[in-house]
């Protein structure tokens, strides 16, 4: 990942930084996971990459209080990704049923 935003999610929370983060997000992921997911073949279709991916963004809302620099870097970040999934025509539909059990 190469952009400025993706800064706060190339590796796992750890308890040192965020100590009740466990506490509070029940499915973490970030990029480091997501990128050994796919060196591993973890990832069946393109759909579950996707799921991840959105997941990311999911617990950094979950986490993050609106205005702080992570939640500010998750939203520019969805928006790049989301305008790229649009323009190459990639849905995840997986997510959003998960993410309506979750709330």
């Amino acid at each position: 990942m190469k952009r400025d935003d993706s800064w706060p999610f190339l590796r796992p929370v750890t308890k040192r930084v965020a100590a009740d983060y466990f506490d509070i997000v029940k499915q973490p992921m970030d990029f480091q996971t997501i990128q050994n997911k796919i060196y591993r073949y973890q990832y069946l279709c393109s759909l579950t990459l996707l799921d991840d991916i959105r997941l990311v963004f999911f617990n950094c809302f979950l986490y993050n209080k609106p205005g702080t620099p992570v939640h500010t870097a998750g939203l520019e970040l969805e928006a790049y990704f989301n305008k790229r999934c649009k323009e190459l025509n990639l849905t995840s539909q997986n997510f959003s049923k998960q993410r309506k059990r979750t709330l």
